[in-house]
């Protein structure tokens, strides 16, 4: 990693990641693509977003399937650094589908998949759509999950979106971002399902006065 300039990975797609990698400028997921991270430890410095573009009219959206992987910042350059994050580009009055046929953005999980040290660790926006599985783990992050106005425009109660088993918590004392809060969700009409899921600040030295929900 150079830590004064950014390189754009290139990605041949379909792609399927097997070792571990440092990466230095935004990798971006397009229209139809479908990328998997396999028992991967991924490492973003400051510069560095992955970023899943939603499909045009006919087309699927970008998914990304993390199988047992860690999204996680990059310190090579900075001890404390903190890195962007994952930003699903969604849309708005667009019926969500399913995750195998959809026009929106996807994101799941499977195994012991982790995002942390993360600005946002999870972008949705409008209708994107994120599954995170029995396993997942989303740790020390300023804001684990933000998500913005969404109307499917049909009569639809439930997200598709969920988090099943999934940990949220803040562990590590942050030497320049303190943690916002776990979970904003912004004017949503679908019902974002949360199930089992533990939510737990565990900073030394702080108490714990941060925002949970």
């Amino acid at each position: 990693i150079n830590c004064t300039s950014v390189a754009t990975p290139t990605l041949t797609i379909p792609v399927t990641f097997t070792t571990t990698t440092s990466i230095n400028g935004n990798i971006i997921v397009p229209q139809a693509a479908k990328v998997t991270f396999s028992s991967l430890r991924m490492e973003f410095t400051p510069n560095a977003s992955l970023i899943i573009n939603s499909g045009a009219s006919g087309q699927q959206g970008g998914k990304v399937i993390l199988s047992a992987t860690t999204l996680s910042a990059y310190t090579g350059c900075n001890v404390n650094a903190m890195w962007p994050g994952v930003m699903l580009n969604g849309l708005n009055g667009v019926v969500q589908g399913s995750v195998s046929n959809s026009r929106q953005a996807t994101i799941s999980t499977s195994g012991a998949s982790r995002i942390d040290h993360a600005l946002i660790a999870l972008y949705i926006d409008h209708g994107a759509i994120v599954q995170f599985n029995t396993g997942a783990k989303l740790y020390d992050n300023k804001v684990a999950v933000e998500a913005t106005i969404f109307d499917s425009g049909i009569t639809q109660s439930l997200d598709v979106s969920f988090f099943s088993s999934t940990e949220f918590k803040t562990q590590n004392t942050f030497n320049i971002i303190q943690p916002l809060y776990f979970v904003n969700l912004s004017d949503r009409k679908h019902v974002m399902r949360f199930t089992s899921c533990d939510f737990n600040n565990d900073q030394s030295g702080y108490n714990n006065t941060y925002s949970g929900i």
